[in-house]
């Protein structure tokens, strides 16, 4: 939301918007589609699939992974998890008792690096460049 004041505000937005008529401008980011998995048993939560744009961090990702399940109240629950090896990572079946087995946690604050034209997500650890896959986890805590 932005105000008629506001310096980044489009100029039509600054122009036309007044109180008792406001203006609405709708606009489309572009952004990569990854799956997202749950892989706690008996929880009713399963895949979605959601884009990643660029700015997100895995805080964000939590806050839309709320939104499209709504059983689940509260983003800080939501911990993202990225696969150790992202071919085969996905191919294994997942352990009920040990659910974070091959998996690596991504801190809430970390930067996601989008390429919109190579479709892919990856992030930036000790100066390294690790390609998330197209598929990570999350896991919904207590």
């Amino acid at each position: 939301m932005l105000y008629s004041d506001d310096p980044t505000a489009d100029e039509k937005i600054r122009e036309d918007c007044v109180p008792g008529a406001p203006h609405v401008s709708f606009y489309y980011q572009a952004g990569v589609d990854m799956a997202f998995i749950n892989p706690q048993p008996h929880s009713g939560l399963f895949e979605a699939k959601l884009p990643v744009m660029p700015g997100d961090t895995p805080l964000k990702l939590a806050i839309r992974i709320v939104k499209h399940h709504r059983q689940i109240k509260d983003p800080k629950r939501v911990s993202i998890w990225r696969y150790e090896d992202p071919d085969l990572g996905p191919r294994k079946i997942p352990e009920c008792d040990n659910l974070e087995k091959g998996k690596i946690k991504l801190s809430v604050d970390t930067p996601l690096d989008v390429d919109v034209e190579k479709k892919s997500v990856s992030i930036n650890v000790d100066g390294k460049r690790i390609d998330l896959g197209s598929r990570l986890v999350y896991i919904v805590g207590p």
